[in-house]
C-alpha cells in the first residue's frame, strides 16, 4: 500500500505543490482502479470467475474507502460482480451484489444513470427468473421496461425483457398477457429491424404462433406461421420451440448489452 504523505508545513511553498500531491493521488487511485478493474473484465470474460470475483472484491474495498459506499463506481462494480456470480450459478449471492448496486443507483436519483439502473434492475429480474421467482421477476421485469422505453425510445435491451417477461407469463399459465407481450415483441422487431424479412423477426413470429395456437386460434396461427415462413424462410417453422428460444437469445444477446442475454428457460 502506498502511503500519502499530506505534510502540512510545505504550506508556504505555493499551492501548486498541494496540487500536484491532489493530481498525484488521484492518479494513483485511477491506476490502480483501473488496473483492478480491467483485469477483473479480461478475467470474466475468459469465465476465470473466481479470479475475477478476487478482483472485484480488493476493487470494492479500495473503491469504498476512496470515493465512499454510495459512489456510482462502487455500484458498477458490485453489478460486474453480481454477473460473475450469477454465471457461477451463485444466485443467491448474485442477487445480494445486484440489490446492493440498485440501492446506490436508487440513492443517487435523477442524478444517476438511467441506462445503468435498467441494466442492474434487468439483472436482478434475471435472477429472480432463474431462482424462479417468478411473481418476483415479472414485477423487476416491469420496472425495467417502464426504463427503458422511457422517450418512446426503441431498443433490443426492451426486446429482451419483454421477451423474459413473456416467457414469465407462459411459465405462470397466463396466456392472455403472454400473447399481449409476444405481439408488442413483433412489432418493436419489425420497428428495429426495419422491415419483414429478419431471422430474429421469423423466430419470434413462430413463438407467437405457437402462443395463438395453444389459445385455440388456429387462423391468427396460420398468420403468425406464414408471416415467420416469409420473414426467414422454411427452417424457421421446422424448428422446436427450444431451438427458436436458444436462437432469440443468442441473437439478443450479440445486439443487446444486457448480460446475461435472454433466459431461455
Amino acid at each position: 500500500m502506498v502511503h500519502h504523505h499530506h505534510h502540512h508545513h510545505h504550506r508556504s511553498s505555493s499551492s501548486s505543490s498541494l496540487l500536484s500531491q491532489k493530481l498525484q493521488h488521484r492518479i494513483y487511485w485511477i491506476s490502480t482502479v483501473a488496473r483492478l478493474y480491467l483485469m477483473a473484465m479480461v478475467c470474466q470474460r475468459q469465465e476465470d470467475l473466481k479470479q475475477a470475483l478476487d478482483l472485484y472484491r480488493q476493487f470494492l474495498a479500495k473503491a469504498r474507502h476512496q470515493l465512499g459506499h454510495s459512489h456510482l463506481h462502487v455500484a458498477t462494480v458490485l453489478y460486474m460482480k453480481g454477473m460473475a456470480l450469477f454465471d457461477q450459478r451463485k444466485l443467491h449471492h448474485a442477487m445480494l451484489a445486484q440489490l446492493a448496486a440498485m440501492r446506490i443507483h436508487e440513492y443517487h436519483g435523477d442524478d444517476g444513470n438511467p441506462t445503468e439502473l435498467a441494466r442492474v434492475m434487468y439483472s436482478i429480474g434475471r435472477t429472480l427468473h432463474d431462482r424462479e421467482d417468478y411473481r418476483d421477476a415479472l414485477s423487476m421485469y416491469l420496472r425495467t421496461l417502464q426504463l427503458q422505453t422511457r422517450n418512446n425510445r426503441d431498443s433490443f435491451e426492451a426486446v429482451t425483457t419483454m421477451c423474459n417477461i413473456a416467457r414469465v407469463h407462459h411459465i405462470c399459465g397466463e396466456l392472455e398477457p403472454c400473447l399481449t407481450m409476444n405481439r408488442q415483441i413483433v412489432d418493436l422487431t419489425r420497428r428495429l429491424t426495419g422491415g419483414n424479412r429478419h431471422p430474429f423477426l421469423a423466430d419470434r413470429l413462430v413463438v407467437l404462433g405457437n402462443v395463438l395456437l395453444e389459445v385455440g386460434r388456429t387462423s391468427d396461427a396460420m398468420d403468425a406461421f406464414s408471416g415467420a415462413a416469409r420473414a426467414g424462410g422454411g427452417e424457421h417453422l421446422r424448428s422446436s420451440s427450444y431451438d427458436v428460444d436458444t436462437r432469440s437469445a443468442k441473437f439478443l444477446g450479440r445486439v443487446g448489452l444486457q448480460h446475461p442475454g435472454a433466459a431461455s428457460a
